[in-house]
């Protein structure tokens, strides 16, 4: 597939804040959420942290807390500072975690390789 000059291949690990955060040590304007290093390792923790934290959702992948958690860890960013984002950026960060492991799933169901697209 050849781009046109104007187009650009949208990163998707790389989530654009709608403005500059600052908090604690922290000055973001973008989070690169390295989501191709996600492992179950961290998902289990992940999952673990949101039980401590008294989430109960039984379908915990449809809960933004434990994505933020999940982007936490991958990110290298505490999920105390994510918290704190703005809005906007809180659902960006966490419903780009979410979408990815939506699609991750959605490919091993249907028994494709890792690199394949989906349907």
């Amino acid at each position: 597939m050849e781009l046109k000059k104007e187009e650009k291949l949208i990163d998707l690990n790389i989530v654009k804040l709608s403005k500059p955060f600052v908090y604690e040590d922290y000055n973001l304007t973008e989070i690169n959420l390295k989501l191709d290093s996600i492992t179950g390792a961290i998902l289990e923790d992940a999952e673990k942290q949101y039980r401590e934290d008294g989430g109960k959702a039984e379908q915990i992948e449809t809960d933004i807390k434990y994505s933020i958690k999940i982007a936490a860890m991958s990110a290298g960013i505490p999920a105390e500072v994510l918290k704190r984002l703005p809005v906007e950026d809180y659902y960006a960060v966490g419903y780009r975690v979410m979408s990815f492991l939506s699609r991750k799933v959605l490919a091993a169901t249907k028994g494709l390789a890792p690199s394949e697209p989906l349907p």
